[in-house]
């Protein structure tokens, strides 16, 4: 746990420039759309999944671009 506080912001960004390749990173913009269903009452608490029911949002605009 010590080492980890010890972990600086120049540490991670040098680890990032190594690393990462922005030229082929995707940046995804998910916009919700009203769809006029009621909105869950139960709330947090239950199993998250993010696995798709069916071939693709019906109520989501996604934007897809290259950084």
């Amino acid at each position: 746990m010590e080492a980890i506080q010890h972990v600086t912001v120049a540490d991670v960004n040098r680890v990032a420039r190594k690393y990462l390749d922005f030229g082929h990173a995707i940046e995804a913009i998910l916009t919700p759309e009203v769809s006029g269903k009621p909105i869950s009452s139960k709330g947090f608490g239950g199993v998250e999944s993010f696995a798709r029911s069916k071939p693709g949002p019906s109520n989501c605009r996604i934007g897809l671009r290259t950084l």
